[in-house]
């Protein structure tokens, strides 16, 4: 059978069953159309639907950027001379601004990630306050959700810390091991390390904690947290 047969073929077999199809839709009209209204009902509600995430989240990204562009705004006793800059007096007076910006917006926008960041910036100023009871359930709440963030990494990192502070070093010395071993891991090894040192010096464990700052220094040159280990380091 030639290739032009095939085809002749395949195309009356489209025919027919287009054929067979459009006489039952003929038969069965107000099932038919019963199924298609519905089936185009959902499509219009899910359009509905992404339609008013999208939009819902264009105005959480707005409210973020209100607050963030506050958390970053100049620190100065001088009204600034630039227009559309504006300046504040101290970091104490941009929290007091920026704070219930994003405290609404974690409220009003739940689900979104605009809300989700929202969380890492009051988690931040309740760390800074000492209020880590406050802090600890947003951060979280954020690396459970999206632990492939850019973000993440952060969060976990000052996850860790507060633990440390909240005296479950232990735990979270065997996590950070595991951490350290895990190439994709979104948390830098030389801020593992760093921490560590941290949980050992809580534990009482001098030794360790002078191991793992060592190998900072030895092994991560070019960390930021280089020149703190290398002061800690007891005398050769």
């Amino acid at each position: 059978m030639d290739r032009q047969t095939r085809r002749e073929l395949k195309h009356d077999k489209f025919v027919d069953e287009m054929g067979v199809a459009y006489s039952f839709a003929q038969g069965h009209r107000p099932q038919v159309l019963a199924v298609l209204g519905g089936a185009l009902a959902v499509v219009a509600l899910a359009i509905v639907f992404f339609a008013y995430r999208s939009h819902r989240e264009g105005k959480a990204q707005e409210r973020l950027a209100e607050a963030i562009a506050i958390i970053e705004a100049p620190v100065s006793e001088t009204p600034a001379t630039t227009p559309g800059v504006t300046t504040y007096k101290t970091e104490a007076e941009k929290v007091a601004k920026a704070e219930p910006i994003l405290k609404d917006l974690a409220g009003s926008y739940s689900g979104t990630k605009a809300a989700s960041v929202a969380d890492l910036y009051l988690a931040r100023f309740a760390a800074a306050r000492g209020d880590l009871a406050a802090a600890r359930p947003r951060l979280e709440r954020f690396v459970a959700k999206y632990p492939g963030h850019i973000l993440a990494g952060p969060a976990q990192l000052s996850l860790y810390s507060i633990r440390i502070e909240s005296g479950e070093g232990e735990t979270v010395v065997k996590e950070i091991e595991k951490q350290l071993d895990n190439a994709e891991s979104l948390v830098p090894p030389d801020a593992l390390l760093e921490l560590l040192s941290e949980a050992y010096r809580r534990m009482g464990n001098a030794a360790k904690s002078a191991e793992m700052t060592r190998r900072i220094v030895n092994e991560y040159p070019d960390s930021p947290y280089f020149l703190d280990a290398q002061r800690r380091l007891p005398p050769a």
